[in-house]
């Protein structure tokens, strides 16, 4: 994932979570921040087997969605832009977290 600034004039054309951050394939909707609204897991109140079949739609139908639509305004964005785009895109996909993860290597 990537944060939407990344992609300057074209962030608007990406589905982001509420930090602003747009998936990538690899991502999963639980490492971010999406408005589930009526499809919410954590929603107080809801039995387990209500829990479950979220979490299943949100597995199987929602996040596939989600990462189609990046997939298709990505694809859009380099047949208008060419290498450009692409070039653009991979830095900003494949750029390394500002921050460690825990696992420096000496």
């Amino acid at each position: 994932m990537f944060h939407k600034s990344e992609l300057q004039e074209y962030a608007h054309k990406f589905p982001q979570d509420q930090m602003g951050y747009v998936p990538t394939q690899g991502d999963c909707w639980r490492q971010m921040k999406f408005d589930h609204a009526h499809q919410d897991p954590h929603e107080e109140g809801i039995s387990e087997d209500e829990q479950a079949r979220r979490i299943e739609y949100l597995d199987k139908v929602w996040w596939p969605q989600v990462l189609e639509q990046v997939a298709e305004n990505r694809q859009q964005l380099e047949e208008a832009h060419g290498d450009s785009f692409i070039q653009h895109w991979e830095r900003v996909v494949n750029k390394a977290p500002e921050e460690p993860h825990g696992f420096e290597v000496e």
